[in-house]
């Protein structure tokens, strides 16, 4: 399951995000601030596998569209059913199946 961490200094806005990630399957952590999220600095966020980063003030229309290109580039780790072929890995049931 991806991890995705949400830093905002108004609790609103991040409890909108982590509702919108979460019921897209997402893990999320908070941060209130930039102190609370140097836990998880950028580079060495980056370093352990980060892939993007948003910061205020943005476009929402800007983190929907980030997300869906991010998801786009690593559709595989990101969906549930990976298929190749006639081989199905279903990660939620943790079963693979084989079509004739």
């Amino acid at each position: 399951m991806s991890k995705i961490l949400i830093v905002d200094d108004d609790p609103h806005i991040r409890q909108l995000v982590q509702h919108f990630m979460q019921a897209e399957g997402f893990e999320t952590a908070l941060a209130g601030d930039g102190e609370q999220a140097l836990s998880s600095q950028k580079i060495k966020g980056f370093q352990l596998g980060t892939d993007d980063y948003l910061v205020k003030p943005f476009e929402p229309l800007e983190l929907v569209a980030r997300v869906k290109a991010l998801l786009k580039r690593y559709g595989i780790a990101s969906a549930q059913t990976v298929q190749d072929g006639a081989v199905a890995l279903d990660r939620n049931a943790h079963q693979v199946t084989q079509t004739a």
